[in-house]
């Protein structure tokens, strides 16, 4: 099922269940995520814990006409049954980081990007704060 269409053209689909998404990549991307894999999962294998999507599959479909359909399959980190008050799409940059208003008016449960934040700060505990900054300078490492 189409779910969205992001702002690089990729189209976005979830599994029946809504453990999964396929997201179409462009050639370019799934060559580089290609060359990437054997690290990646030696970190996903190593790190005690890591942020970074899970990739399930990378495949290409070829249709009748010849065109190349590239896309990725990973796990959908919002499948829960529990209730998802906000959602963000966060990329660690501010720039476009925005989601307009009447977008937000249209869909008010939709996905929000980095500067929607705003000032707002999370609690959650020093223990489970310790575990998340270790995770994200690990995942940073790697991404280095």
């Amino acid at each position: 099922e189409l779910e969205s269409e992001g702002k690089s053209g990729s189209f976005f689909y979830f599994s029946a269940d809504a453990r999964f998404v396929l997201k179409t990549i462009s050639r370019a991307e799934m060559t580089f995520l290609r060359s990437l894999l054997p690290t990646y999962v030696h970190h996903l294998q190593t790190a005690e814990l890591s942020l970074l999507p899970r990739f399930t599959g990378a495949h290409q479909l070829r249709l009748p006409t010849g065109e190349r359909i590239d896309f990725i399959v990973m796990t959908n980190v919002f499948a829960t049954d529990r209730r998802i008050h906000e959602r963000y799409d966060l990329k660690g940059s501010t720039v476009g980081r925005e989601t307009p208003a009447d977008a937000l008016a249209r869909a008010p449960g939709g996905t929000r990007k980095d500067n929607d934040l705003g000032g707002r700060t999370f609690c959650v505990g020093a223990a489970k704060r310790a575990v998340l900054l270790g995770a994200l300078r690990s995942d940073a490492a790697w991404l280095a």
